[in-house]
């Protein structure tokens, strides 16, 4: 190929990733999400985020997205609560052809700690390698479903979580279109220590073990009033 030819080839390509650099349009996760359970059980949290209205417009190069999470107990939490699954949503999903869903339960290592903590559990989506269109749109002001956390509780669990999405200088947490070109989310840029509450997981103790408590304290009342009844004749 001749070298001007090539120069010119090589221009447009840099014209083309430059227009779809300049059309990385914000998606902003949802916040204030909110999960429960009783002790020894398990949840389910839906995921999703929105792109921001007084962008560039619609994303109409979006293949799919990462995100890296965290969970924190907040103070009087106890036991553990864990990361168990990641699935694909039911419905008002972000994908219309998602592949299978990628979820690290043994979580990654970050490269600063965020929270106190260098560990979070990366979940990941992306469009089918056989979906014949590898690119679908997120039209600008509408909320989108990303997927749906599963939380595990153990059996002495109580108290509650706060749950984060971070991001560091690997982009840990992205949107990305089909020639991999990954763009930070709205609220987490690529930078070490950037974190994201986006809701809490709550765990109260199990019914019958609060019926347990309580009768256990109904019995050491009347036990109490006992004693002093005899001590008073």
């Amino acid at each position: 190929m001749p070298a001007r030819r090539r120069a010119a080839l090589a221009a447009a390509c840099l014209m083309l990733l430059a227009a779809r650099a300049s059309f990385a349009t914000p998606l902003a996760l949802t916040t204030g999400l909110s999960a429960s359970m009783a002790s020894g059980t398990s949840a389910l949290l839906t995921l999703s985020a929105t792109n921001l209205v007084g962008g560039t417009g619609n994303i109409t190069t979006f293949n799919g997205f990462g995100l890296a999470l965290q969970l924190i107990p907040q103070a009087g939490a106890s036991g553990t609560v864990q990361f168990a699954n990641f699935f694909v949503p039911a419905t008002n999903g972000i994908l219309p052809n998602p592949g299978a869903p990628q979820f690290e339960l043994s979580g990654i290592t970050n490269l600063s700690p965020v929270n106190g903590s260098a560990i979070a559990t990366p979940v990941a989506l992306l469009m089918d390698e056989l979906a014949p269109v590898q690119e679908t749109t997120v039209p600008q002001g509408v909320l989108k479903n990303l997927g749906i956390v599963q939380f595990v509780s153990s059996a002495n669990a109580v108290g509650t979580w706060k749950l984060y999405a971070v991001n560091d200088a690997f982009g840990r947490s992205y949107w990305t279109d089909a020639f991999g070109t990954e763009t930070p989310l709205d609220q987490l840029p690529a930078t070490n220590g950037t974190a994201l509450a986006i809701g809490t997981v709550t765990v109260v103790p199990e019914p019958s073990a609060m019926a347990l408590a309580a009768g256990a304290g109904a019995m050491i009342l009347a036990a109490t009033r006992g004693r002093r009844g005899r001590g008073d004749r």
